[in-house]
């Protein structure tokens, strides 16, 4: 297979890259992109299946020198990497933002998937799934930060306390937000790296991963979004 070193918006950490397959495809930009955390045993085979052969083919096209920049430590062996969670990326439409719906309630699945690649208990980065050409493959690896800062809010939020999780990444308002959902409670919202910066949160280390309503944190993804003519 061909690959390539390609550049693309970082996400919590401005050294992370992507490695990609030479494909030049035209996609639609989303408004909004949320992911929920899935372990294999609730994967469908077929994402599993893409995910599995396709680990070993990237990293074997990291380059030596650009392991650091993949969360990948030096001297590890290709071989000990291995896949951990499984986040099925959905996508939110503009005019849903604002009702009375929950941010999890309005998102919906797209073929696409990042599954978090690790090194025993380390978290490294994430493999991207998509569809092509009506075929899943591997098409990206890559995201370091934002394979760390997923792991740790699981952990902060782990389903063994009854938590279910969904990601939101608003591109225009440049975001990626964090819902944490459980049984008897309101909805809360955690600003990632890049909302803390996008929605001015806080970038202060007492703001990581700080909870928020979900209405506070949508009415700031709407002020950012009509200021930029897009709602």
């Amino acid at each position: 297979m061909s690959h390539s070193l390609s550049s693309l918006p970082p996400t919590g950490d401005t050294r992370s890259r992507f490695l990609a397959f030479v494909v030049i495809l035209f996609v639609p930009v989303l408004v909004g992109v949320a992911i929920g955390a899935e372990m294999p045993s609730a994967v469908p085979d077929n994402v599993n299946s893409a995910a599995q052969s396709g680990l070993q083919p990237f990293l074997q096209s990291v380059p030596t020198d650009d392991l650091q920049a993949y969360g990948i430590p030096a001297g590890v062996e290709f071989k000990d990497l291995t896949l951990g969670r499984y986040y099925h990326i959905h996508s939110v439409d503009p005019e849903s933002w604002g009702g009375n719906a929950t941010l999890a309630e309005i998102s919906y699945p797209t073929s696409a998937w990042y599954i978090e690649v690790i090194y025993g208990e380390l978290t490294c980065c994430l493999l991207t799934v998509d569809k092509i050409n009506d075929s899943l493959r591997a098409v990206a690896i890559g995201a370091s930060g934002l394979a760390r800062e997923l792991a740790e809010v699981e952990a902060e939020y782990p389903q063994s306390d009854g938590y279910a999780l969904t990601l939101v990444r608003v591109h225009q308002a440049t975001s990626d937000l964090m819902i944490a959902e459980r049984e008897g409670h309101s909805e809360k919202v955690i600003g990632l790296e890049s909302a803390r910066i996008s929605l001015k949160l806080g970038i202060a280390a007492s703001s990581k991963h700080k909870s928020w309503d979900a209405e506070e944190i949508t009415a700031k993804v709407i002020g950012v979004l009509q200021a930029k003519g897009l709602r």
